[in-house]
């Protein structure tokens, strides 16, 4: 699809096999499901809403480029492929977002979040020139780091759960006024950044050397 947009308010749409691209038109859920298998979902010039409805995708990723992907209900479930967003943000009011055996990368754009939840399994988070804001809603990741570059992480609110993975972060300083931060079995690595702390906690535990 080129100039035109896809809108789901009601019914399905099943794809197996097969790819879905889309450039210069946005996809918008308010109902109904889009469920593909072994078939990526490629968008450029175009974002995706979800209000309503839910997106499964397995076997295959889903990049964008030049489009955000807003999320205030719903659920997005990715198994076997990772989301891929340059020059586009992530927002998150409601909802769930949940990944396996994928990752996810962003680049000039950050990661907002003030309700929802976005579960990570078995896949980092990248993050090159944005950064990640919670006020709210919960962000979890297992067997899978945090590395951002030129972004800070800002939280006043929501929890940060981390388990067998690292936090990494250059040219960007960490920010807590509220929430917390959770990390099993990783490090935390700063570099070209501070660290302030007004509010909330941070724990560690079985912290590697």
């Amino acid at each position: 699809m080129s100039g035109g947009g896809l809108e789901m308010s009601d019914g399905g749409l099943e794809m197996s096999g097969g790819r879905l691209e889309m450039s210069g038109g946005g996809l918008e859920m308010s109902g109904g499901g889009l469920e593909m298998s072994d078939g990526g979902l490629e968008m450029s010039d175009g974002g995706l809403e979800m209000s309503d409805g839910g997106l499964d995708m397995s076997g295959g990723g889903l990049e964008m480029s030049d489009g955000g992907l807003e999320m205030s209900g719903g659920g997005l479930e990715m198994s076997g492929g990772g989301l891929e967003m340059s020059d586009g943000g992530l927002e998150m009011s409601g909802g769930g977002l949940e990944m396996s055996d994928g990752g996810l990368e962003m680049s000039d754009g950050g990661l907002e979040m003030s309700g929802g939840g976005l579960e990570m399994s078995d896949g980092g988070l990248e993050m090159s020139d944005g950064g990640l804001e919670m006020s709210g809603g919960g962000l979890e990741m297992s067997d899978g780091g945090l590395e951002m570059s030129d972004g800070g992480l800002e939280m006043s609110g929501g929890g940060l759960e981390m388990s067998d993975g690292g936090l990494e972060m250059s040219g960007g300083g960490l920010k807590m006024s509220g929430g917390g931060l959770e990390m099993s079995g990783g490090g935390l690595e700063m570099s070209g950044g501070g660290l302030e702390m007004s509010g909330g906690g941070l724990e560690r535990l079985e912290m590697s050397a």
